[in-house]
Parts: C-alpha cells; structure tokens; sequence
C-alpha cells in the first residue's frame, strides 16, 4: 500500500456559530430531484451504518450486522475537542453498552489534532492510570462461547517493554486478553476449571514482536471447538499477517470479573502466571475497538482489515484495495471469497450496498471506497445527464467476479430525491475525471425504502462510479458554503455564501417568528455564473423583540428555486462560552448529553426544525444526562441546554 502524506479530512461545510445564533440543518423538501442540502458528512464514521433496516449486511466495512457485529466504537462520531478528558464511547454494535469511565483520573484523552491518525481522533492511554471500563455482558463474559474476534487498532509508545494490557475480560480462571511486554504483543484465552469435555484448557497464547511508535491493526479469531473437545485455536494477526496459532482450545465458559480497556480491570492471566488487581496500564493510542460473537472467515477478515488499512494509512499485508492513496479512502468495504469462505453482500455507510455477484470464485475480491466531494457539477456530463453528483465511487477488482448489483440508499445522500426516475449511475470507464463520454445504466427505483437498485454492473479497476440525473428541472443551480446569523446592537446580521453559482438571479431574505409563516424581507441580485466564492451580507433593522428564523430563497432566472439552511437568533438568551457536547451525532436510539462545571443546574430541550419544542427534560445528575430519542421521527434537530445564566446549542441528526 502505497503511504498518505496527509490525511484526508474530506470536505466539510461547517455553519458558524456566533455569541447568539442556533444554526438549524434544513433538510430541503422543496422541487427538484437532485439539490445538494449541504448535509456534513464526518469521515469514515460508523454511526448511521448500524441499525438500518435499508441494507443486510451494514457492519463494519460491510461485515454482519447488528447480531453478529455487537461491540463497535468508532470515535469520528463523538464531539469532543482536542485534548478533552474522555468518559464515555457509545457503543454502535448491537449491544449497545457503552466503554466507560467516571474517574476524572482515569479518563484516557481525545485527541484529534497532530496526533490524529491519518486524520481521524484516537484516544491516548497514558500509561499510569487511564482505562476505559465496563461492566459483565453477556455478549462477552458471563455465557459460554466458541467463537469470537476482536480488532483493535493502536499506536504504540516509546515504551513497550513494561506490562501493558490493551483489552482484557474474565479473571484468574478463564478469560481472553490483548497485551504488551517485553517488545512482543500478545493475544490470549485461557479456560482452567474442569467445565466439561470440552475445557479445561491452560493459557494459550501467540505472540508476535513490534516497534515502538508504531501502528497496528491488530485482528484476534478465537475459534474453540464446539464438538465437546480442546481441538479448537487462537489465531492472532498483525497487519493482515498471521502472527501465529495456538492449538488445543476449548470452550470458554462464563468468567466473571469486569472488562477493561487499557488496563487490567480486576484480573487476568500472562504468559508468567496470574495478575491480580487493577493495572498493567496501557500507554499508547487506540483509534478503534470492534468485537463480532462468532470467529471471521479469512474473506471477512481481509475485507474489514483492507477498510482499516485504508481508513488509518496502515500498510497491510494482504492488500486488495489500491485507490486509498487517491483520496478513495473513505467507508471501504467490498465482497470476496477465500477458499472455501465467502462475504457476498457490503453495505458502506449507510449509502451503498454491493451484492450479488455472478461469478466469485476463490481468491476473488472487489472492495469499493468513495471521497467525501459534495454538491453537484453541471459540466463534463453526457448530453442526457444535466446535473451529477460529485462524490465519486472506485472499485478494486481481484480476479473477475463478474457482474454486481449496486444499491443506492438515497436517504443517507446528501440530496433532496423526489423523482428517482431521473437518476443513473454514471459510469466514466477510463477514470480520467471526465464523465462527458460515461457509460449510462437505469436503474429501478423502490419507493417503500427509497433505494434505487442498478443490476448487472460490471466494474473494473479504473472507472469512476457516481449519480447523474437526466431531468432540467433538478440541475442545481447554487452550492451554499454557509449562513449565519447574529445580533448586532438592535440588528440582526445575516450572511452567507456560496461556493458556485449557475444560473443564479437573486437571492430573497426571508424571517418568520412562528416558524411556519415566512415573509419576504429584502431581494438582493446573485452572481448570474459564478465559480468563485460569493459572499452576501444582510442586515435586519427592524427585527422580533424575541426569537426571529431566517433561510435564503435563491431563484433561477428561469423562475425555479432553492432553500438554504435556516438559522436562528434568539435576543433574550446570551448563549455563553460554555461546553456543550452531544454524542454519538449522528444519534440513533439515544444521545448522551454534557456541558461545562461552571453550569451546574439547568435543562435540556429538544427542538425541531420548525422551533417546536419535541422534548424537554431535567438532568438526573451534574453535567450530563440521556435523552431517549426511540419515539423521535428522522431529522435534524437542535439540543439546547438552559442553565440559570445561559444557554448553548449544538446541532443533532437523528437517523433510526
């Protein structure tokens, strides 16, 4: 795999928050098939991929889902700024349980910045009392199991010679662990009392030797026996390799203790003997932690270990996926056969879903990632395409494994569809970026779950996949950058900017109070065409004594027309400089909600896009609290926390 420089953060339209504006997401309802809503998309995040009951197969690089895939943390979904103390990850596998610590002490920190890994935040351990824990589950210690894998990936210290547990469940009788010592990593189960035919079985372990400052993908398959006897193994990867097998396995049955992350929590068992207490602090970086209740197959394991590869730059054996290092590196996940083993579905993102296949055969893969480009390009299209969206799909194939079925789930776009019809895959063949001469294929669109499915595709090693749509009506005119809004003395100060502009004629300021009746404000003239970024500024003088809503009506010259994003200013509450962070975002069934020591009392509520209040609720304890989100529809919505002195707002997606 050839290296990145750089990391690829992808684009991000952020909308900026001044002292008193609450910035609402407005998904746009209004006409057109194919209008960019400048949705912000986090890179590589899992969130949104779980739980969809669009896709089959929505795990990790489009590995199970959420029966198989139960532990999976991904920390591009969280909210916490460089270098906050971190207390608690949201788990997005089926289980739900989140990785935990309340001992300000103990909590490892988020970073994001310089130590970022290729763009993407990691937690750093810092050897001495930092660990993340959690309680017995089922799904981990307390039931009886033949088959697990866990896959971490770490950044190693400058030390790596004292004793340093990265996972760790169970004690002194049976239990698995991941650790450090003396320059080698270790992966290991052990199953001591007489259980039954099938245990006891002694420490078995593999090991392998590794470089300080160094990152790891690190892949443990715990495949027991499950015909009463020891004849099952552990076997250990580093980087795609095989580090080693262990043979003579078991069963292993229930093993107490509580489970820890960057330490011992409680007990453990080494290759020297038993650990007893807390301890064996971890030092050093951890980017991800999935855990899947049954033993991946070597198809799947070289699919989901080609995703982190790509997404964290780390240069893997057994590498099926090449256009990573073109900016390709996001949401990879792909279909193949091993010998005997086979990984026919993936869905990456919530977005796509490659299935199908005509003619996979052992030894075969075809592993897909996308960019992170955004809105729309009306120039280099076929004469029946007016319109394309600009983030782009490339596939690598290994062997030929014939034609695919590829599936768009157009709710996790980010465009407005109201006539699917006018979609098609387009298809630039010779990957040169000029989609001007691209293959065209139909597809069919299904309105009950809003997929639009191309069958019988076959892909290649070059070409450019993407969306284009064959309707004038839906040719987007306008990209909108941002839209702000703020107070200014007895004024209200709105503005904006976009990025392109075609066939622009004038923009329209409007306001409402209610959130429902809009009036007109001002007409102020567009840009005509435009590739440059345009700036535009209004200024309210006689605005609401209260809470004033204000979106931008952009209007083509041929009378068609566009929302932008509403934004809102509320003149009797000072939004103070305090924390408020909301996690995980996008949210699914829950959210977890914090804000900063010095707000000590107040309440959270949750408000629509319309400014109607879907929920309000008092805290159970200091700085945080959960808000229960299984009754509220799909949507964007804004958290806001009232305290005594104040008030902060942060934005919030929810997507069941």
């Amino acid at each position: 795999m050839q290296l990145k420089n750089e990391p690829k953060l992808g684009l991000e339209l952020t909308l900026k928050k001044s002292l008193v504006i609450t910035t609402v997401l407005a998904i746009l309802l209004s006409l057109g098939v194919f209008m960019y809503t400048n949705l912000t998309s986090t890179p590589d995040t899992f969130a949104g991929t779980q739980g969809t009951s669009t896709f089959t197969c929505y795990g990790p690089a489009g590995i199970g889902d959420n029966t198989t895939n139960r532990f999976c943390y991904d920390l591009d979904s969280l909210t916490y700024e460089d270098g906050d103390l971190v207390s608690s990850i949201p788990n997005l596998g089926g289980n739900g349980t989140a990785w935990s610590q309340s001992t300000t002490a103990n909590q490892p920190a988020f970073q994001s910045g310089s130590s970022a890994m290729n763009g993407h935040p990691v937690l750093e351990f810092d050897g001495t009392n930092d660990y993340l824990q959690m309680a017995d589950q089922s799904d981990l210690n307390t039931s009886a199991s033949t088959e697990r894998t866990y896959v971490v990936v770490i950044r190693t210290s400058t030390n790596i010679t004292g004793r340093q547990v990265i996972y760790e469940e169970g004690g002194g009788t049976r239990g698995l662990n991941i650790y450090i010592y003396n320059s080698l990593l270790y992966m290991a189960g052990w199953n001591k009392a007489d259980d039954g035919t099938d245990a006891p079985w002694v420490f078995k372990s593999v090991s392998s030797a590794i470089d300080t400052s160094t990152e790891y993908i690190v892949t443990m398959v715990y495949d027991g026996s499950n015909d009463n006897t020891t004849s099952g193994k552990i076997l250990g990867y580093l980087n795609g390799s095989l580090m080693g097998t262990a043979t003579g396995v078991g069963k292993l049955y229930s093993h107490g203790d509580d489970i820890g992350l960057g330490a011992m929590n409680k007990n453990s068992v080494f290759e020297d003997g038993n650990g007893s207490g807390n301890g064996y602090y971890y030092q050093g970086d951890l980017a991800t932690f999935i855990q899947y209740n049954y033993a991946l197959d070597t198809a799947q394991r070289t699919i989901l270990e080609n995703s982190l590869s790509s997404k964290f730059d780390i240069a893997i054996q057994n590498d099926k996926f090449s256009h990573d290092a073109n900016g390709f590196d996001h949401f990879v996940a792909g279909i193949g056969k091993s010998s005997s083993d086979l990984n026919d579905c993936a869905a990456s993102g919530g977005l796509i879903q490659l299935s199908n296949p005509t003619d996979l055969d052992a030894g075969e893969y075809l592993l897909f990632g996308y960019n992170l480009e955004s809105g729309a390009s009306n120039t280099s299209n076929p004469d029946s395409i007016l319109t394309r969206w600009n983030r782009n799909i490339k596939f690598h194939e290994t062997g030929d494994v014939g034609a695919v079925v590829i599936i768009f789930n157009l709710d996790q776009a980010d465009f407005t569809v109201t006539d699917a019809d006018d979609l098609r895959l387009m298809i630039d063949t010779d990957g040169d970026g000029d989609m001007s001469n691209a293959q065209i294929v139909h597809g069919t669109y299904n309105s009950s779950s809003n997929t639009i499915t191309y069958s019988g595709v076959t892909v290649n090693n070059n070409a450019t996949y993407t969306m284009g749509s064959t309707s004038s009506a839906n040719a987007l005119p306008v990209e909108f950058l941002y839209i702000t809004a703020k107070q200014e003395l007895s004024e209200n100060r709105i503005d904006w900017a976009t990025a392109m502009e075609e066939n622009n004629s004038h923009f329209i300021v409007e306001r409402t109070h209610d959130g429902a009746s809009w009036e007109s404000l001002d007409e102020i003239g567009g840009a005509g065409f435009s590739s440059n970024i345009m700036k535009y500024t209004y200024l309210d003088q006689n605005p609401y004594s209260d809470v004033n809503y204000y979106r931008i009506k952009q209007v083509d010259y041929d009378g068609r027309y566009d929302y932008s994003p509403i934004v809102m200013v509320n003149s009797l509450i000072e939004e103070a400089n305090i924390s408020l962070k909301v996690y995980p975002n996008p949210a699914m069934d829950y959210v977890q909600v914090q804000w900063g020591q010095e707000e000590e009392t107040g309440k959270i509520v949750l408000i629509g896009l319309n400014g109607n209040v879907v929920a309000e609720q008092m805290p159970d304890q200091h700085n945080a609290m959960v808000i229960d989100l299984t009754s509220v529809k799909d949507g964007v919505y804004f958290v806001q926390f009232i305290g005594s002195h104040a008030t902060k707002t942060e934005r919030l997606v929810v997507r069941h």
